[in-house]
């Protein structure tokens, strides 16, 4: 029995060294992040840039950026603890002078007067498998013996 014991602990000493830690995560989910927020932003400014994009009276005079400019990629999550995810989304007011996530929101679901495009959704969808390729490039390269 002693023989199969020792089979088994050679086996989950061998799987354990493949299960990437914490750091490793974080890298290998911000390389997937940065891969989605660039085709995002490619999406964006495809469907929804306008360069002479008008800014309402009130904004005026403030650095506005334009919604696909306002697209950024963090290795935290939302509560801005390191646990290994990371994030892909629209910049606050903070950071971009206006709050385009809740724009964002607005031109990807639709309103009552206005058909949503659903363009956020569609950008995960198509470019899941360059994302998923990214993260799987990195745990190569950082994880795999």
């Amino acid at each position: 029995m002693t023989d199969f014991d020792e089979q088994v602990m050679g086996f989950l000493h061998q799987v354990k060294k493949l299960v990437p830690d914490k750091d490793a995560q974080r890298r290998m989910t911000k390389e997937g992040a940065d891969v989605l927020r660039d085709r995002l932003q490619q999406e964006t400014r495809h469907k929804h840039y306008d360069e002479k994009h008008y800014i309402p009276k009130k904004y005026r005079g403030r650095n506005i950026k334009h919604l696909a400019d306002s697209i950024a990629s963090d290795d935290k999550n939302i509560n801005g603890e390191a646990d290994g995810s990371s994030l892909v989304g629209f910049q606050g007011v903070k950071e971009s002078g206006v709050n385009h996530a809740r724009i964002a929101r607005f031109i990807n679901d639709g309103t009552k007067k206005m058909r949503g495009d659903h363009f956020v959704e569609h950008t995960r969808e198509d470019n899941a498998k360059e994302v998923f390729s990214a993260i799987a490039e990195k745990y190569r390269k950082d994880v795999e013996p």
